[in-house]
């Protein structure tokens, strides 16, 4: 994430720019994770999730970058979910929800 929202010597910057502009189109339904928070409309978001049923249960994966409260950060959530695919993106958001309130207050 890194590399895409701030560059690097081996993604263009028009690549960087395409990546970010899909990582800021996630249709609602796939908006979760990284980006749960109902962040306001200030706030810069890219996101990439990925899931799927593995052996002891769902696994749910999320990273991306924020803007807002005066600082950037980016964030990656991994998860197991043995209650399933619901249960894995509630907690997932849950985790980004905690970090992004966290990131509200002043860093001490």
């Amino acid at each position: 994430m890194t590399g895409v929202v701030w560059g690097t010597t081996v993604l263009t910057v028009a690549n960087r720019d395409y990546l970010k502009s899909l990582m800021a189109q996630v249709i609602p339904a796939q908006r979760w994770g990284v980006c749960t928070p109902p962040l306001p409309t200030s706030n810069a978001w890219n996101t990439k999730n990925g899931w799927g049923p593995r052996p002891g249960g769902y696994r749910l994966n999320s990273l991306g970058h924020i803007g807002g409260h005066g600082h950037n950060y980016n964030a990656v959530i991994l998860s197991r979910a043995p209650r399933g695919f619901y249960y894995g993106r509630d907690t997932v958001g849950g985790v980004s929800r905690i970090l992004y309130a966290a990131m509200a207050a002043p860093l001490r």
